[in-house]
């Protein structure tokens, strides 16, 4: 039996009973899709994307749950720090969250994190093996193939 105020649970999705038997659908929100990107260094000169290229997230109050996956055929000519781009919401605080990496051509494949970065509405990545003393290096076009891919996941607040 549902309760006053108890999110709850129906074929609607998450909802909030308010204890006289009405049900608030107004918390469920359906997964939305956003389309992430990849710079180097804050360009995109010359990169062209493969066949995996998406993301959904849904937004329940200030959080966002959010997760994509892109891949690239080129990584153009662009250089510098890899940044995922295109994030839907900007984030209140930088956040840090596990990824999956594939096909880059430095020694640490399989994995790494996302932070995201506050001011800019995107994500930058740091290989498992880049972290020395506390501090990490984050992944750049050196370290990436015209093939490397990446799939994340997590959520944020806004």
């Amino acid at each position: 039996m549902a309760t006053t105020n108890a999110i709850n649970a129906n074929s609607s999705g998450l909802v909030k009973y308010d204890g006289a038997g009405n049900f608030d659908a107004a918390i469920y929100v359906a997964p939305t899709s956003w389309t992430p990107s990849i710079t180097f260094g804050r360009g995109s000169t010359g990169i062209t994307y493969g066949f995996l290229r998406e993301g959904t997230y849904a937004r329940v109050g200030n959080i966002i749950f959010i997760q994509g996956a892109v891949n690239l055929t080129n990584k153009g000519s662009s250089t510098g720090v890899v940044m995922i781009t295109g994030l839907p919401f900007q984030p209140l605080y930088e956040h840090t969250w596990a990824c999956r990496t594939q096909h880059l051509t430095y020694g640490g494949i399989g994995g790494g994190t996302i932070t995201l970065q506050t001011s800019t509405s995107a994500m930058g990545i740091y290989p498992v093996n880049s972290f020395s003393g506390g501090a990490g290096v984050q992944l750049t076009d050196a370290e990436c193939a015209n093939n490397s891919g990446f799939i994340f996941t997590g959520y944020y607040f806004i």
